[in-house]
């Protein structure tokens, strides 16, 4: 008897490498027609999206700042200049920059809002009188919409303030402003004061050191 073997099922080779896909593309008439079916879809959504972003802008425009003042104030470098002296100083840049920084962080420190609160024009502008006298919200509000931002590659510190009308925004920006300069002139005041008696100090010193002359 003949030996039954089994035969092998015959299978199709397939080419080696990755299968090629068959790009689908449209033609004019095709795309046409899509639109054509579809045309009240899109053009309901599209009412949709106008509608909507409308209605999104409206709600940011009575809700949210919409006005933005701002100001600058130019800083000089940190350094006494002794005027015997002829060559100048050249402070690296990086120092100028953090310097600048700082006077940012002292403008956005609590205690730097708070005298701001506390200014006249400051406490007449609506924005203010939204709080109806409750400072913490007014200051967390005044965090939040008061900017001060260090210029890297120029001599200024920027001050910003958002809020719903642009007068106030103006006036609020303009009152840190010289509420800063106020500061810094009493600063200032103090500094030549402790100079002067430092100098007046220097000078009994000498004075009871030299003494009379003896005979």
């Amino acid at each position: 008897m003949p030996e039954d073997r089994p035969v092998a099922a015959s299978r199709m080779a397939r080419p080696a490498g990755p299968q090629s896909q068959t790009a689908v593309s449209l033609t004019p008439k095709e795309v046409f027609g899509i639109v054509r079916r579809h045309f009240l879809l899109i053009s309901f959504l599209t009412l949709l999206g106008l509608a909507a972003g409308g209605g999104a802008w409206m709600l940011l425009q009575k809700y949210l700042p919409k006005y933005t003042a701002q100001t600058y104030i130019q800083v000089l470098p940190p350094v006494e200049k002794d005027p015997l002296t002829i060559t100048t100083i050249q402070l690296q840049k990086d120092i100028l920059y953090e310097h600048r920084q700082s006077i940012a962080s002292l403008l956005k420190q609590q205690r730097t809002l708070e005298d701001l609160l506390d200014r006249d024009i400051v406490k007449e502008t609506n924005w203010f009188a939204r709080w109806n006298g409750d400072r913490r919200k007014a200051l967390k509000s005044l965090e939040k919409q008061f900017g001060a931002y260090a210029h890297r590659d120029s001599a200024f510190v920027e001050l910003s303030m958002s809020c719903q009308a642009a007068k106030e925004a103006a006036d609020i920006v303009n009152e840190m402003l010289k509420l800063f300069l106020a500061q810094q002139g009493t600063t200032e005041q103090q500094e030549i004061s402790n100079k002067l008696q430092r100098l007046e100090e220097q000078r009994v010193m000498a004075d009871e050191g030299v003494g009379p002359a003896g005979d």
